[in-house]
């Protein structure tokens, strides 16, 4: 079982504070103000970030937050991860990319990989360098005239956009911020991809002191008070997980979550294909639905560092563009357009059917019943395709078209997985719109991980065998999600 499994506990709570251990004096208990628990599920990813909230309690549901855009052409719940020096100040999503400067940083997520890796000093030689990461220092990246590591960039963008979500949060719910417990929820490949060194070391880093830096972090910062304030928040030790306000997950799980939650959603055994811009990430799991709730464990998952980005590389000489325009180029094309590029794309499919099918061989050898995985050469399956690469045909069509292993046919097609459309957007402006009414209607595709990040607790109990081959019974450490409330 990974690593991170042992770090949480259902049910296990904080040790008190002292403020809370002592007994309060008599009237400061008469101007205590209920505490309000909200978690903010946290999508950081490669090319964009998005953020979700829901307050735990009766009645509320799941609220997506928008972003501030420079046009309403724009996709205001997805927001650029890009990060640029401007005017002496960095500024981030958005404005990083508009800025004119030249020193214009992207997919940085993904170099918190070459970073770790560089950490472990197992750094590879084989295969192309990282195109983002300078060449002598791997995980760290120019920018301006400053040399700034993935850790460090990705904290203070990420201490920019939980300081935006936070006061939307707050402004929505009328609440002052000493009434409200915050808990915020990401997602990282974590130990899927153990060849990268410590990775979840680093996720974990980003995170916590993000939201340390939440509350003092801005647009237009300047470079020497967020790098001093960067500082000053790394020299207290980051605490144990279970009191810490911040949870990694692997992203696997996230999604595997986002799906159980859907009303929607059908008992069944299941496949998740989700391509990133700078993962794909693979999981197979079951789903039971009955009088007690919503029952799920997976029976494998795993994360390849093959994405969009790759396909980005491959159309750069073709398109006639630099890397940091080529997303924006192959975004622009219409879909005729990329499939004429299929040759190109091609390669980089490849490697994500072969590692969705080798996820899904360990999978078969843990459960051991053939033909609960296929009849009559008729996969019994069901397979979901999420992220951006879903909305690339040349990426998706050998696995919507070819099963593996022994396996020539679906029983039912392959479908995108989205968000429903009647899910809230709260807007800058504080008006809440569904998100249906939203221009960019391919953004319901791209929530997924955020939604589900939601949830307070999004793990999922790993299915196991024993040696006789029957099913391990749950344990207690492992009891798997359930959910009654109301989401959407």
């Amino acid at each position: 079982m990974c690593a991170w499994w042992h770090k949480f506990i259902p049910g296990c709570k904080a040790p008190p504070s002292k403020a809370e251990s002592e007994p309060a004096a008599p009237r400061a208990k008469a101007k205590e103000c209920p505490t309000r628990r909200v978690t903010i599920g946290l999508d950081f990813g490669t090319s964009t970030s998005k953020c979700c909230f829901r307050e735990e309690a009766e009645g509320r549901s799941l609220v997506v937050l928008a972003h501030d855009a420079p046009s309403d052409e724009a996709s205001q719940v997805l927001w650029p991860t890009s990060a640029a020096i401007e005017d002496g100040a960095f500024v981030f999503g958005y404005e990083a990319e508009t800025a004119q400067s030249a020193g214009i940083v992207r997919s940085f997520k993904m170099c918190l990989l070459c970073q770790a890796q560089a950490a472990a000093k197992s750094a590879s030689t084989d295969g192309d360098p990282c195109p983002n990461c300078m060449v002598t220092r791997p995980g760290h990246l120019r920018l301006g005239d400053r040399e700034l590591s993935a850790e460090q960039i990705s904290t203070l963008y990420l201490a920019v956009v939980l300081g935006a979500a936070k006061q939307k949060v707050l402004r929505a719910l009328g609440a002052k911020p000493e009434e409200v417990r915050f808990v915020v929820n990401s997602a990282a490949p974590l130990d899927q991809m153990s060849e990268f060194g410590e990775v979840g070391e680093h996720f974990e880093n980003v995170l916590y002191y993000a939201s340390m830096l939440a509350d003092c972090a801005r647009q237009h910062w300047p470079v020497d008070e967020a790098i001093a304030a960067l500082r000053r928040v790394r020299g207290v030790l980051r605490p144990p997980v279970a009191e810490s306000p911040t949870r990694i997950f692997p992203e696997t799980h996230a999604a595997m979550t986002a799906y159980l939650l859907l009303p929607e959603s059908d008992p069944g055994l299941y496949g998740l294909v989700d391509i990133g811009a700078g993962t794909s990430d693979v999981a197979f799991f079951w789903l039971q639905k009955g009088e007690g709730g919503t029952t799920a464990w997976y029976y494998s998952a795993g994360s390849t560092r093959v994405g969009m980005d790759d396909v980005d590389q491959a159309l750069m000489k073709p398109l006639g563009v630099a890397t940091c325009h080529a997303r924006a180029a192959r975004e622009a094309l219409d879909a005729d357009e990329v499939r004429s590029h299929r040759d190109l794309i091609k390669p980089i499919a490849d490697k994500v059917y072969r590692h969705k099918a080798g996820v899904l061989d360990q999978a078969m050898q843990l459960d051991q019943r053939p033909r609960a995985w296929y009849c009559n050469g008729r996969a019994k399956y069901k397979l979901f395709l999420v992220g951006g690469g879903s909305m690339c045909a040349p990426m998706t069509e050998r696995m919507e078209s070819q099963p593996p292993r022994h396996m020539a046919a679906w029983e039912e097609p392959p479908a995108t997985l989205s968000i429903p459309n009647r899910t809230r957007v709260l807007l800058p402006s504080g008006e809440s719109v569904p998100l249906g009414s939203l221009r960019e209607q391919h953004a319901a595709r791209l929530l997924l991980l955020a939604c589900g990040l939601s949830y307070r607790r999004p793990d999922i109990p790993k299915y196991e065998r024993d040696a006789e081959g029957v099913h391990a019974k749950v344990t207690e450490r492992e009891l798997p999600v359930e959910f009654t409330g109301q989401w959407w």
